[in-house]
């Protein structure tokens, strides 16, 4: 038997594994956008946003190369608690920055890269994700960034962080925040 047919198999795996590059299971639309539903249609995401009064999350990714991106994913995006979350209460904008460039529409390759400058997710050429924003729906100007995540992030702690963006908006508004009983 020997060694050989070991090492077919070696190069065969290692081949594959280099010819499909990890990739994230959320669905994302390319055009249009739709409460809860990831998209890369900013534009549309915006006018989604006033219409429903929900804010945006803008996600800056590496979705075929961030440990972290697929972290979120694993740990955050696929769980039902944030699907639930997502599809009631925003407008998911995907901002990705792959290895594989035919995985973002040209369209909105020069938009991502001055969104990511715009929010300084770039600095000196590098950059820094997954990052995350969160906008407010009735002006279409960012609340705040959610912090980077950790090792034990999970919906919940996510979901919080979006909150507590949102609570210091209406209390700056004058309104009292949302408060657990309350929903």
């Amino acid at each position: 038997m020997g060694l050989r047919p070991a090492l077919r198999c070696f190069a065969l795996l290692g081949l594959f594994i280099f010819a499909f590059p990890s990739t994230t299971s959320a669905a994302v639309d390319i055009d249009g956008a739709k409460p809860g539903v990831w998209t890369m249609d900013y534009d549309a995401a915006k006018k989604e946003s006033a219409k429903n009064k929900l804010p945006v999350l803008l996600y800056f990714t590496g979705s075929d190369w961030c440990g972290w991106c697929e972290l979120m994913e694993a740990q955050i995006f696929s769980k039902p608690e944030w699907k639930e979350y997502a599809k009631e209460n925003l407008m998911p904008v995907w901002i990705d920055f792959p290895k594989n460039p035919k995985r973002v529409p040209e369209k909105y390759a020069k938009r991502n890269t001055e969104l990511a400058l715009r929010h300084q997710v770039i600095k000196d050429n590098y950059l820094t994700l997954p990052a995350f924003f969160v906008y407010d729906p009735e002006t279409q100007t960012p609340l705040g960034r959610l912090p980077a995540p950790t090792r034990t992030v999970n919906p919940e702690k996510f979901i919080e962080g979006i909150k507590a963006l949102l609570d210091e908006k209406k209390e700056k508004d004058g309104a009292k925040p949302e408060t657990e009983e309350d929903e």
